[in-house]
């Protein structure tokens, strides 16, 4: 991490709102997301900004590095109160030293927190009822303490105001077990949550305004430990490094030489770490953990640690997903279909990897099994004859690979979205798989701006001899499976599409002047339309 003169720096702050004259205290002010609040204030106009921290070297320093700022008025300092925020007489003296230098409060961040990581039958009481009073009863009784310095100048016009710190660990899981599991940090943070609007009720009556904000995942001191743990990054680096993969993409073939454009590669770069081999190798040491069931046009969210397997199956017959995922310790780092797409090829299967974005750049998970793909079964296609049924036997082609030069597993299109539907048809419907991936990532603390392009798994598309998207129906039956190796913690989500097996043909349809091939393709494609709706399993192991 950097040094506190480093970390106040925030470029031209001061222009984009003000708060001259306003005074603020900021508990677990001496770094973190507390130092940056006080800098924040601080460059805004505040006249004073007091910082609190248990020890006094980290809050003398602090000070030092928010008093030389450039940017900050003259006459405005920050001012050093160390305080143990655990404890209620501490609070008080706290409260009490504040009013020495000023007769009112306008800004209250209730900021100071702690967390404990331990497995969970290790977990200590001790660590517990620490977490907890830290970070739920000593922010009560720090708002509680400081209500009349905050009511002194407080107005209807111009309410005090009181910031507490929460965490998405508090809105979803937070807390994802193993050797550094966190249940009472999660559950404190969603307690202070609730403790805030609480208490918006309880001071809104007297011009105090009190509001809870819950951050992701960052680099601090605090979370540094788990996110080294993660593979985010080590703390020998500066926070915006990362590792670069520890496993190498695949050399690109040669520039062509001549208009024709090379040939699509028929090997793949396998998966090289020693686990992912070794796990694809020894089946028979697996233990299923979990099973979820997703129910026909809806999606759900899991996580998978890392190291350990998932498979995705569609036990009831074909149906089509839309799988997201991100990095488990950092949802900023999720995957990135289209660089994959470039690594390996437009459609995916066994021994490779999803690829997460920039700039990170490293395997999420590796595909260590694909009865569908160029591993799998023989070439499959869809039936000539009258009937709803599909030829799965080998037909023209290679593996992997339908009549009409479809394949599975497609990372060519994206999600299906209501607005893109709005566009198209002028008609609201909110069952698409963007709308399912968003209803699943809410309780983990993402939102809509978190979900991103898809890999379609068991999904077969393919381009036109005039470069059209298609799209032909899944030939996925019960026992076909799809089977993940997690390089990192992750957080899975998967949508169930709406449109079942996707037996409709796409995008392109039989227009004027198509050729018989292309009506007798399109006609086939409608002939085996299955049920739209069918459910897929997640079987994890």
């Amino acid at each position: 991490m950097g040094s506190a003169r480093a970390d106040v720096q925030l470029v031209d702050f001061g222009n984009i709102f003000r708060l001259d004259g306003k005074v603020a205290v900021v508990t677990g002010g001496s770094r973190g997301l507390g130092l940056h609040a006080a800098s924040g204030l601080l460059q805004a106009g505040c006249s004073k900004v007091f910082i609190t921290s248990r020890k006094a070297k980290a809050c003398d320093e602090a000070c030092a590095a928010l008093n030389a700022l450039p940017n900050k008025h003259p006459e405005a300092k920050a001012i050093s109160v160390p305080a143990d925020s655990s404890n209620i007489s501490e609070i008080e003296r706290l409260a009490a030293e504040v009013a020495k230098h000023t007769d009112k409060v306008d800004i209250l961040f209730a900021n100071a927190g702690a967390t404990w990581g331990e497995a969970f039958d290790k977990h200590p009481e001790s660590a517990f009822s620490k977490v907890m009073d830290l970070n739920v009863k000593s922010v009560f009784y720090t708002i509680q303490k400081f209500a009349p310095l905050l009511e002194k100048a407080a107005t209807k016009e111009t309410p005090a105001r009181v910031i507490v710190t929460g965490s998405v660990a508090g809105i979803g899981i937070g807390s994802t077990g193993g050797a550094n599991s966190t249940p009472a940090y999660s559950a404190s943070k969603a307690a202070v949550l609730h403790l805030a609007r609480n208490l918006a009720i309880e001071l809104g009556p007297r011009h105090i305004l009190v509001n809870g904000i819950a951050p992701g995942f960052f680099p601090s001191k605090m979370a540094n430990g788990l996110m080294e743990a993660s593979g985010i990054y080590s703390h020998t680096t500066e926070p915006q490094q990362c590792h670069p993969p520890t496993n190498p993409p695949p050399t690109p073939p040669s520039p062509p030489t001549s208009p024709t454009p090379p040939p699509r590669r028929s090997t793949r770069q396998p998966p090289s770490t020693p686990a992912l081999a070794a796990t694809a190798a020894t089946p028979s040491h697996r233990e299923p953990l979990a099973t979820l069931t997703i129910p026909p046009r809806s999606g759900a969210a899991w996580h998978v640690p890392r190291g350990a397997l998932f498979r995705l199956s569609t036990p009831q017959g074909p149906q089509v997903g839309d799988l997201n995922v991100w990095s488990a310790a950092n949802p900023r780092e999720r995957f990135w279909a289209s660089r994959t797409r470039q690594l390996h090829a437009s459609h995916v299967s066994t021994g490779d990897r999803l690829w997460s974005c920039l700039p990170y750049l490293r395997p999420l998970c590796g595909i260590v099994a694909d009865t569908l793909g160029r591993e799998g079964r023989g070439a499959w296609g869809t039936s000539g004859g009258d009937g709803d049924g599909r030829d799965r036997g080998v037909r023209e082609g290679e593996r992997g690979r339908s009549r009409w030069g479809g394949r599975c597993h497609d990372l060519l299109g994206t999600r299906c979205d209501p607005y893109v539907n709005r566009m198209l048809t002028g008609r609201t419907y909110d069952y698409h798989c963007h709308s399912n991936l968003v209803r699943a990532v809410l309780p983990h603390g993402l939102n809509e701006a978190d979900v991103h392009d898809v890999l379609n798994v068991f999904q077969v598309t393919g381009l036109d001899e005039k470069g059209r998207y298609f799209m032909e129906a899944s030939p996925s039956q019960p026992d076909d499976y799809i089977e993940f190796f997690a390089e990192q913690d992750l957080l899975c989500a998967l949508s169930t599409c709406p449109g079942g097996d996707l037996s409709e043909w796409g995008w392109v349809g039989v227009r004027d002047g198509e050729t018989e091939e292309g009506e007798g393709r399109a006609r086939c494609a409608r002939r085996v339309a299955r049920s739209r709706s069918r459910c897929g399993r997640l079987p994890r192991t």
